[in-house]
Formats: structure tokens, C-alpha cells, sequence
């Protein structure tokens, strides 16, 4: 395992300071557990490019935390001055590695700790499709890329040039609540016996919601009683989206059977996730790992998910989960029709899927993280994790 150091040994750069979606959730999921744990790791300093939420937080758990205010990359004079301020930042921290926790980070990263002698790497948590963002980020100078899923990795291996890849999954928090499923319904004022279909994710069109409309037309021709349930709020790159989903939910007259809950805490969202029969993650675009469906999983969930990305690498189709194929809504329907009508098969598959889920255990995650950089950060140390993907 790696050792302790008397300097801070890795600092992160996080753009953000809010909770928005994945990425943010597994930082603040590794920050907690290192708090709270007294594994023999290397310490954490951090950098936040906005204030918020986050910052406040991480300093609550006692982490050094530095607010260093960035803007618009087309703002010349602005970016210098947030690569300077971070140079500086680096220049007093010495770690041994920097890590940028977005691709966006590391366009501040990267030239800051030029010729610091500094190893830089970043996290990539999206499935480039060779976009700008993501070809400039590879083409600056960093030692190598953390991949959230090998789907990631494999879509990172096709930008020039190429870098050292290693993937380190994601975590999630397992049994967030300890209510059973008929408490949990009642703590909701959902009635007992009502088969609930549950959805948690942003409302873009590649989280395919408008697939999962058509779905619940066809399933409630079938099972009238049933009911969906969506969890999570509109994403600012696609905030059009939300209003035509509702719009289609309406359209087939389908309100009364479907609620829309918004963003919710994760305390609240483990109570729904103990009140559902069968979660549904019926992305159309690649998923880059799949957070939400392990904690279903983690919850003894039956798991209905697209056949794309992340999610095969989760799920043992049969096993402890079901794939189908995306953008399919009969398939969709079909599953979800036999699941809610086979209470049996909902048992088992849920059960296997709680034994998989401990495989992405939180309490697990700093270790695999600081072992994923020793992989390409040999100064670190390592226990041997795994083999690079290059």
C-alpha cells in the first residue's frame, strides 16, 4: 500500500464546488472516506476553481482547501491569472502528483505545473466522442488518464496523443438506508403492492427518458397499476429536454401513473430506491459508467438497463441484472411487463446484484484510487493492482 509522506501528496483540482452529477458525488464519496478512515495513504490538498457547497464541505472533514476562482477560457487575461494562482499554489504544496478531476481542469492544471516537476494526470468521466474539449485536453502535457470505466478508456485510446491509461471505477455508498420495502412505501405514502418503476438520472436526451415514455405506454396497456417514477433535474447543456419528456408523458396521457420527483438528496433518493420493484436505466447514448445503477443494485434492486457502455460492464446479464438493447421500447417493455410479473426472478436477481454491488464499496475507493496513480505515478508506490492499458 502506499505510504505517508510528510508533504501533501496528491493534490486535486475539482472545477466545480456543486453537487451536479457523478463525478462531483465520487469526489465528495472519496473525501468522506478518507476523512473517516485510517488507511496509511498519501494526505489530499485541494483546489477548487469555483466556491460552493463542495469547498465548505471538504473543509468541514478538515482537508486544505484553496478557492481559486476561474472563468471563461476564451477570457485570456482571466485564465492567466487562475494559471498563475494555481502555479503558486502547486509551488507552495510540492505534491507528488497533481490530478485534475474534469478534463476542463487539466487546461489549468497542465500549464501550471509546467516545469515544476509535478506529474499530472486526469480523470476522465464521460466517453469522449473526440470532441475539442476532450482532443485538447490529451494533447497538453500530463503523465497519463484515469479512465471511470474501460469503455472510457477504450474511446481515450483513440485521441492522439496517446496516454497512459488506467481504469479506477467509480464507488457508491452501499446500504444508505436501513428501511425495508413496504416502510419505505409508507414513509413515501406510496401503497403497498403498486409496481413501481424507478428512473434516477439528469434529464438529457442520452439518459433516454423519452425511451422509457414509449416503454411505460406499452407496459401499462398491460399493467395499468403500476407506476414511474423520475428522479433528477434538468441538465444545463440540454435544457430543452426536460420540457419535451414531460410534454411526451402527457401527450400519451400517462400523468396520472408518472411523477416527476426532481433532484433529490441522496438520503431521500435510498428511500425510493427501497420502495421500487425494478430500477430502469434506459440510456440511448454511452454511458461512461453508470453510478445510479449500482446503487440501485446496492439496494437489492432488479436492474433494467441499456445494453451500452458502463452498464455491460456492471451487470452479468441474467445474473444480476437485465440488458436490453437501446433505444428499444418494446424490448424495454417486454422486460419490464415479465420483471414486474415474476416476483421470484425480481428476488433473485436483486439479490445477486446487492453481492455485485459490494465490488464498487466506497469505503473501498481511496485505496483503489491512490493505487490507480501509483500505476502511473510510480513514486507513490503500488499494490500491484492491475496492468496499465496504454
Amino acid at each position: 500500500m502506499a505510504t505517508r509522506n510528510d508533504r501533501s501528496a496528491i493534490a486535486i483540482v475539482m472545477p466545480l464546488a456543486e453537487q451536479r452529477g457523478g463525478a462531483e458525488r465520487l469526489l465528495q464519496l472519496l473525501l468522506e472516506r478518507r476523512a473517516g478512515d485510517d488507511l496509511v495513504l498519501p494526505t489530499f490538498d485541494l483546489a477548487f476553481l469555483s466556491d460552493g457547497p463542495m469547498a465548505a464541505e471538504a473543509r468541514r472533514w478538515g482537508y486544505s482547501v484553496t478557492v481559486i476562482e476561474a472563468y471563461r477560457l476564451r477570457h485570456a487575461v482571466t485564465y492567466m491569472r487562475t494559471v498563475r494562482a494555481l502555479r503558486n499554489w502547486l509551488a507552495r504544496s510540492e505534491p507528488q502528483v497533481v490530478v485534475s478531476w474534469m478534463a476542463k481542469a487539466h487546461f489549468y492544471v497542465s500549464p501550471a505545473a509546467q516545469g515544476l516537476g509535478i506529474p499530472r494526470l486526469w480523470y476522465q468521466h464521460g466517453i469522449s466522442g473526440g470532441g475539442w474539449l476532450d482532443r485538447l485536453a490529451t494533447a497538453l502535457p500530463g503523465e497519463g488518464v484515469l479512465a471511470c470505466s474501460a469503455a472510457v478508456a477504450r474511446a481515450q485510446a483513440r485521441l492522439r496523443p496517446r496516454r497512459k491509461t488506467r481504469v479506477v471505477y467509480p464507488a457508491v455508498a452501499l446500504s444508505p438506508t436501513a428501511l425495508d420495502g413496504g416502510s419505505a412505501r409508507d414513509a413515501l405514502g406510496v401503497a403497498r403492492g403498486v409496481p413501481v418503476v424507478l428512473m434516477v438520472s439528469r434529464l438529457e436526451r442520452g439518459k433516454g427518458i423519452h425511451i422509457a415514455v414509449q416503454a411505460a405506454a406499452i407496459v401499462l396497456a398491460r399493467r395499468p397499476d403500476a407506476i414511474f417514477i423520475h428522479v433528477g433535474g434538468a441538465h444545463g447543456l440540454d435544457p430543452g429536454y426536460a420540457g419535451e419528456v414531460r410534454k411526451a408523458v402527457s401527450g400519451r396521457g400517462l400523468d396520472t401513473h408518472w411523477r416527476w420527483l426532481g433532484q433529490l438528496p441522496p438520503e431521500d433518493v435510498a428511500v425510493w430506491l427501497r420502495a421500487a420493484d425494478v430500477f430502469l436505466h434506459p440510456n440511448v447514448g454511452p454511458e461512461a459508467f453508470g453510478m445510479a445503477v449500482v446503487e440501485a443494485m446496492a439496494a437489492g434492486l432488479s436492474v433494467v438497463a441499456s445494453a451500452i457502455g458502463g452498464p455491460t460492464e456492471i451487470i452479468t446479464q441474467g445474473v444480476d441484472g437485465l440488458l436490453v438493447p437501446p433505444g428499444n421500447a418494446a424490448a424495454l417493455a417486454k422486460t419490464l411487463i415479465e420483471l414486474l410479473e415474476d416476483a421470484p426472478r425480481r428476488k433473485a436477481l436483486g439479490s445477486a446484484a446487492l453481492v455485485r454491488a459490494k465490488d464498487y464499496d466506497a469505503d473501498r475507493f481511496p485505496a483503489r484510487f491512490v493505487d490507480a496513480l501509483a500505476q502511473l505515478v510510480p513514486r507513490l508506490g503500488s499494490t500491484e493492482t492491475g496492468p496499465i492499458t496504454q
